[in-house]
């Protein structure tokens, strides 16, 4: 092989590993996330949503994602460490955190107390995207919830009117 023909293949080595290792990790990512609404307006009425096939248990963990239109940040206030009084801030200094629950075939209600912030669609760190809810994590059963069954209704509501894009059913095994 002449010196040319090396270099070539050495530069298309190098440029080939990285696209390579970007694929890899792209394939291995255990997340599943299913649109279960567009956009609705969540007040302080239960809105039901029901979604075209019921939602099952996959992967590790489960939760809801609420996806909000409303511009707002994070109210993580230092002095919970528990998280259960985390909400949205909205610019007019209104604060949201929506209650959601999820109902299972035989209609046992899960209500879904643990809360997380949502990156913002687009960026890799703004948390104004909204709000994920689950359960605690069974370590009985390895899940959020039981994978036994399926789970046709979720509802939510809050007490400050919030506008939302989307809410979806968001399944992830960690790497």
């Amino acid at each position: 092989m002449s010196l040319n023909q090396k270099f070539i293949v050495a530069i298309a080595a190098v440029i080939a590993a990285p696209v390579l290792l970007v694929v890899i990790f792209l394939l291995s990512t255990n997340d599943i996330e299913r649109q279960i609404s567009g956009p609705v307006t969540i007040g302080p009425g239960w809105t039901d949503i029901r979604p075209t096939k019921p939602l099952k248990v996959s992967r590790h963990t489960q939760s809801i994602n609420i996806y909000v239109s409303d511009a707002h940040e994070e109210n993580m206030p230092a002095s919970d460490p528990s998280g259960k009084s985390w909400a949205m801030r909205f610019p007019d200094g209104s604060v949201a955190r929506p209650e959601v629950e999820v109902l299972d075939q035989y209609g046992n209600l899960f209500r879904l107390d643990s809360a997380s912030f949502l990156v913002k669609e687009g960026t890799v760190s703004d948390l104004g995207g909204g709000m994920g809810f689950s359960t605690g994590f069974n370590v009985a059963i390895d899940s959020n919830f039981p994978p036994d069954r399926v789970y046709p209704l979720v509802r939510i509501r809050s007490d400050k009117p919030i506008r939302v894009s989307k809410v979806t059913w968001f399944c992830h095994t960690g790497k």
